[in-house]
């Protein structure tokens, strides 16, 4: 019973770690993980989970959109939080306003803009990511 069991939990993450390796190759936006059934939310919350804890804006992209295809917004909603506040502190406020639009926090979002901070990342347009974006967030997910 036991061999049994370590081979399926074997043969599952085999499964797990190649499908890492097509989404780390092709992207997310670019794979389907539906041949995987129901193990396709648990291989895309996994796969969120390993860049849950990296800064910056491409582990963000990733993180949110891996936790919205295996349906757990909260925590898309966790990291969007984390990096929008991280971003202030770093300065850099276009990146954090991003953050705070994608979780449709009209009170940051108010505050960023009344306020006349100087971005270390105003030379940076994060529009085509946000509308890129939009095509996984839909409005009230996070509410």
């Amino acid at each position: 019973m036991e061999l049994k069991k370590k081979e399926e939990e074997s043969k599952e993450n085999s499964l797990t770690n190649l499908a890492f390796k097509i989404l780390s190759e092709k992207g997310i936006d670019d794979v389907d993980l539906s041949m995987f059934g129901d193990k396709s939310k648990e291989i895309y919350e996994k796969y969120g989970d390993k860049f849950m804890k990296q800064e910056g804006m491409v582990s963000m992209v990733i993180t949110v959109k891996s936790f919205i295809k295996a349906n757990k917004f909260e925590k898309a909603k966790i990291k969007l939080l984390k990096e929008g506040s991280r971003a202030i502190k770093e300065k850099e406020y276009n990146y954090a306003l991003l953050c705070y639009n994608l979780l449709g926090d009209s009170s940051m979002i108010n505050f960023l803009l009344s306020n006349n901070f100087e971005a270390k990342d105003s030379n940076i347009d994060y529009n085509e990511l946000y509308q890129n974006m939009l095509s996984y967030i839909k409005p009230g997910i996070f509410s």
